[in-house]
């Protein structure tokens, strides 16, 4: 078994959205996950207006896992099931309403998702588990990033906990 690896994802919804955000986090702390996945830390949630076209609002955390998986095991193996398990189909429309959506941001410190940099619907809660992470063309941390992004983005803390 490979060593394991740790890989943040952001958990995202916008249809029943905390119901849902609730039912990925439990689903997460499962011990019977493949490859000895453990859930390590979880974000603050976040309400986000959606980036494209109208539609409701989301709500978005991030999580830490620990995993012995592979980065394309993981979404294969534990993502992809959880989102189709809550009602996720994939369609062409890639900003199209969704029960949840589970995107693999980093593992083993490699930045997979370019948008943690941009998007503050990404970049703020995964900022929290995070904090020191070096944007390569700025310089600046992910916490510094995020609390830019936040106030253009105009993201709201939620009291929710996962």
């Amino acid at each position: 078994m490979a060593e394991p690896q740790l890989a943040y994802i952001g958990l995202g919804a916008n249809i029943a959205p905390a119901e849902n955000l609730a039912l990925a986090a439990a689903a997460l702390r499962q011990p019977s996950l493949p490859g000895d996945t453990r859930l390590v830390a979880i974000s603050n949630v976040w309400r986000s207006a959606p980036l494209h076209g109208s539609g409701p609002t989301f709500l978005n955390a991030a999580a830490a896992l620990r995993t012995h998986l592979e980065a394309a095991d993981l979404k294969a193996q534990v993502l992809r099931p959880l989102e189709a398990a809550q009602g996720r189909v994939r369609s062409a429309d890639r900003n199209a309403p969704r029960p949840l959506d589970l995107d693999l941001l980093v593992y083993a410190g490699e930045v997979l998702d370019p948008e943690i940099w941009l998007a503050a619907h990404i970049a703020v809660p995964l900022s929290e588990l995070l904090p020191d992470l070096i944007d390569p063309h700025s310089g600046q941390t992910l916490q510094q990033l995020a609390q830019n992004l936040r106030h253009q983005q105009q993201l709201q803390l939620v009291e929710l906990t996962l």
